[in-house]
């Protein structure tokens, strides 16, 4: 290699290396959520001047093996965080897929802290079938024993980071698929 492209090189490694070590989305860098290097985005998105996500990293052959949840305005200003130790995400959380008879679909990821329920959530929906009014959403529904506490929206104008919940290895094979009712989306069946 000349000496010319040497510096070159060592910078596309540089660059290279530090992609990998990022949060990613479908195995792109994302910046601005609250994962961290080396996890995957499973659920983000900006609530009012907060944001919330759930990240996942590998534990074993699982690449989503464990999971956390997070809530604040920044990484550094956390308000919750869960579990707080490397716990199985199986042990901890559920979710699944619902639709609509046509008109919509959700998908949801349980996360059970002590008492209380955190479900994040998107859903795609349509007053009719096949018309193209159709409206995008997603959020958080905290919920203790059974009862809805509240429903926070994810900012209409943000992106919703939501698609790694759609990857064929997570419901089913690295956490169980949940077939209770999620509040608020009774009229989706599974």
């Amino acid at each position: 290699m000349s000496h010319a492209l040497a510096p070159l090189a060592l910078l596309v490694l540089a660059l290279h290396s530090a992609q990998v070590k990022c949060q990613t989305y479908f195995g792109h860098v994302v910046e601005s959520t609250l994962c961290k290097e080396n996890e995957t985005i499973m659920f983000a998105c900006n609530i009012k001047r907060k944001k919330v996500a759930v990240c996942a990293a590998s534990r074993g052959e699982n690449p989503f093996g464990a999971l956390q949840y997070r809530f604040g305005s920044s990484s550094q200003s956390l308000d919750l965080t869960f579990p707080s130790n490397d716990v199985s995400a199986k042990a901890i959380a559920s979710g699944g897929r619902r639709g609509n008879m046509g008109r919509g679909t959700m998908q949801f990821l349980r996360m059970k802290n002590a008492d209380v329920t955190y479900t994040v959530y998107h859903d795609a929906f349509s007053s009719s079938y096949g018309r193209e009014d159709g409206t995008e959403g997603g959020g958080i529904l905290i919920e203790r024993e059974g009862m809805l506490l509240e429903n926070k929206h994810c900012d209409a104008d943000e992106v919703i980071y939501a698609g790694m919940l759609q990857d064929e290895r997570f419901f089913g094979p690295a956490i169980p698929i949940d077939k209770t009712p999620v509040a608020t989306f009774e009229s989706f069946g599974y």
